[in-house]
This record gives structure tokens, C-alpha cells and sequence, in this order.
């Protein structure tokens, strides 16, 4: 039996919310190919509504929308003037930092208006924002995965895998918990058998993890690979599909409240042929994870938050660790150390995997 006090807030679908507050990290708010000098996007992220643009010189901004003079959205007729965003009901003029820098029937600006401004960073082909709950400047960087510079991938545009989906029921919580869960794979993702955690290694801001595991693939019932990753705070996460054709892959996700969000994946694969454009298995590999994306929306989206669930031993030690790791993130968390999980006998590390494949 699960008790009442067991499920984090229960939606009318039935999906659980697994924190009631938003975690400070890195999120994703476009594409870097998507966002072109000049362009003017309007967001809703953390329950407010906001504002993407990109300065004339290249640098993009993310603003609160909501322009203090008579409340017109800054994302909808806003647009660019050097590096600053003019809103569209009265020509009042934003600065990328949120201070008012011109009111054109006015003798000056007003000195004491501001918006909210958020960091950003672009990297691995994301356009990226810091939210913080308390709005403090970040405490630490988001990544740069080689696979996305590197010439011997294909680039993410235009020739890797970008996919959305929108307003989608669940919070991060509980696709970052993903990188605890060596048994789903097997049920959900069809792979042959049971994958296994070779290791677990929380750190700050990282927590890092690598899966052994069996796939299926049309010519072959049982090939065996690896899934290294990477979990950076509550919005990035990233792994390595390693034994059938190397990928790596990024995934993001942004929670527009409590209970939605928005889900991304960028996807590259490596260039074994030599080809300007991928085909083969390169391209076959990108889009088969788009749908093994899809073989998780339903679950994530329908299943309840368990404060407290039914886990095997193994299973236990490794959301233990997890569920402590990510609470350092939300609000009242506290950084703590954590121990890491070591197989015996783990497959090898993903670089060596890739140095034996190139041989």
C-alpha cells in the first residue's frame, strides 16, 4: 500500500510533482541555430514570463517580458536596437542588463527602473539561462562536451538531432532520476537484459555515472555497450551511447511551472565514413533516440512522486544517493559529500572504448 503522505502532489493526469520549488541550475532555452541576430522570442519558464532576444552583436539575453511602464510583454512586437530590446507599446528602451536606457519622448532615462536579467551562456550549441531561487549570480558553469566541436562528429546543426516537446507533464526531477535506474532499460527500452551500474560519483556541481548494458539491433539480439553520463544540476543532462555506433546525446529540460515542462535533445554522432551529410547508421542512431525519448513520455508523464518507494537493495543505494545529490539544488539545500558506487569489475571507461573501436 502507498500512503497519502508517500506522493508529492498528485495533477488531475495523475502525474506526481517531485519538488514543489524550482532548482537552481542551467536550463535551455533555444537553440543556438534557432536564434538568429535580431530575433525577439517570447518565453513562460519558472512560472514568469520572459524574454529571448539576440543583441546585433550576437550576444543573446533573456529579460522578466513584462515592461514596468504599463505592462506590455516585451516578446510580443518587441524589438532589437543594438544590443538593448524597445518595447512596442511606447518605445521604452531595456538595456541586456534590465536598466531602462531611453524613453524617447522623455529628457532622460529612468535611472531607478529595472527589469529582471538573467545569465546566460551558450555552449554546445544551447542558448542556456541561469535561474537561481533566491536570483544569486551562478555558482558554476555549465559544461562543454567535445562531441559537439569535435570534426570527427557531425555537427549538431545542420546535420545532428534537435527535438522538442512542449509542455510536457513532469518536472526534471524525474528525468534526471533516469541516471539512477539501471533497470528500466530493459523493460522500457527493450535492451536484452538487465543493464548494470558499473559506477556513481556525485559530485559538485556533476554527478556522474556509467551503465553497462545489452542492446538489440536488427542484426544482432545481443550486443554489449556502455552509457556513461553526466547530470548537471536539475536541467542538463548528458550521456554517451557507446557499443553500436557512438553518440552522445544532451538532454534538457525546463519546467515551465511546478508541473510542465519543456524537453530537449540535441544529438550527434560520430563520422566513421567520412561524409559531409550522416546516413547509414550514423543517421539511423540519431533518430532512434528521438524514439527512445518517446518510450519514456508516458511513464514520466502518468507516474506518481514516491517520497518513500518500494526499492531492491540495488536499486536503493543508487536513488539514495541520487535523491540527496539533487536536493543540494532546491530551495534550502545544502551541499553535502556523498559516497560513490564502484562495480568490481566495470567495463571500460569511455575513452578507452572508443581508442579500442578506432584500432
Amino acid at each position: 500500500m502507498v500512503r497519502s503522505d508517500e506522493v508529492e502532489m498528485a495533477g488531475a493526469s495523475g502525474s506526481g510533482v517531485a519538488f514543489h520549488e524550482f532548482a537552481s541550475s542551467w536550463y535551455q532555452v533555444a537553440w543556438s541555430h534557432e536564434l538568429a541576430v535580431g530575433a525577439v522570442v517570447p518565453l513562460r519558464y519558472f512560472g514568469r514570463e520572459l524574454v529571448l532576444y539576440r543583441g546585433e552583436d550576437g550576444t543573446p539575453v533573456v529579460l522578466d517580458a513584462i515592461c514596468p511602464h504599463l505592462g506590455a510583454h516585451l516578446g510580443h512586437g518587441g524589438c532589437v536596437s543594438g544590443g538593448d530590446i524597445v518595447c512596442p507599446f511606447h518605445g521604452w528602451r531595456w538595456g541586456g542588463d534590465g536598466s531602462n536606457v531611453e524613453i524617447p519622448y522623455a529628457r532622460r532615462p529612468n535611472k531607478a527602473a529595472r527589469i529582471g536579467s538573467y545569465p546566460v551562456r551558450e555552449v554546445n550549441g544551447c542558448v542556456l539561462m541561469w535561474f537561481d531561487h533566491d536570483d544569486a549570480e551562478p555558482t558554476w558553469e555549465p559544461p562543454r562536451f567535445e562531441e559537439f566541436y569535435s570534426a570527427d562528429y557531425f555537427a549538431l546543426s545542420p546535420h545532428g538531432t534537435a527535438h522538442i516537446w512542449k509542455n510536457v507533464g513532469f518536472a526534471p526531477q524525474h528525468v534526471m532520476e533516469n541516471s539512477a535506474d539501471f533497470a528500466h532499460f530493459k523493460f522500457v527500452h527493450k535492451n536484452a537484459e538487465i543493464a548494470v551500474i558499473d559506477y556513481v560519483r556525485p559530485d559538485w556541481p556533476v554527478f556522474r555515472y556509467q551503465m553497462a548494458t545489452t542492446y538489440r539491433t536488427p542484426e544482432e539480439p545481443s550486443v554489449p555497450g556502455e552509457l556513461p553520463g553526466e547530470m548537471w544540476g536539475l536541467g542538463l543532462l548528458m550521456f554517451r551511447v557507446l557499443g553500436v555506433h557512438d553518440t552522445t546525446q544532451l538532454v534538457t529540460v525546463t519546467p515551465i511551472d511546478e508541473a510542465h515542462s519543456d524537453l530537449r535533445i540535441s544529438v550527434v554522432s560520430r563520422n566513421t565514413d567520412g561524409t559531409e551529410v550522416p546516413d547509414g547508421m550514423a543517421l539511423r542512431i540519431m533518430r532512434h533516440q528521438i524514439k527512445e525519448i518517446e518510450r519514456d513520455l508516458p511513464i514520466w508523464e502518468n507516474m506518481a512522486y514516491l517520497n518513500r518507494p518500494l526499492l531492491t537493495p540495488d536499486e536503493a543505494k543508487a536513488f539514495r544517493i541520487l535523491r540527496a545529490w539533487t536536493r543540494q539544488f532546491y530551495p534550502g539545500g545544502e551541499r553535502v559529500e556523498l559516497e560513490s558506487i564502484e562495480r568490481d569489475d566495470p567495463q571500460p571507461a569511455d575513452s578507452d572504448l572508443a581508442d579500442a573501436r578506432r584500432e
